[in-house]
């Protein structure tokens, strides 16, 4: 499986909220088939989000997209976001 991991940090948790919430569209129709979003516990406005997608080059493109970057600017994203995307090579039970 691929997953798209993306680490970033936030001046406005809610507004962050509000902007990840109404691009769950343009997610899917990228190619994510869902995923989770964390939140750091000694700071909440460090978020990492992880979602599964239907291949490498569909994360990478909607990774790069201008759609995202004027996404995180809207979500108050600031400083640098770290993407990754990568490929599941074992499933562990514990």
């Amino acid at each position: 499986m691929t997953y798209l991991l993306e680490h970033i940090k936030v001046t406005n948790y809610d507004a962050f909220a509000a902007v990840f919430n109404d691009d769950a569209d343009h997610r899917r129709l990228s190619g994510s088939k869902g995923g989770r979003l964390f939140r750091s516990v000694e700071d909440p406005n460090e978020i990492v989000a992880m979602f599964e997608w239907t291949d490498a080059l569909a994360a990478r493109r909607f990774a790069e997209s201008y759609e995202l970057r004027e996404a995180a600017e809207w979500a108050t994203v600031v400083g640098q976001r770290t993407v990754t995307v990568l490929q599941e090579t074992h499933s562990l039970e514990a």
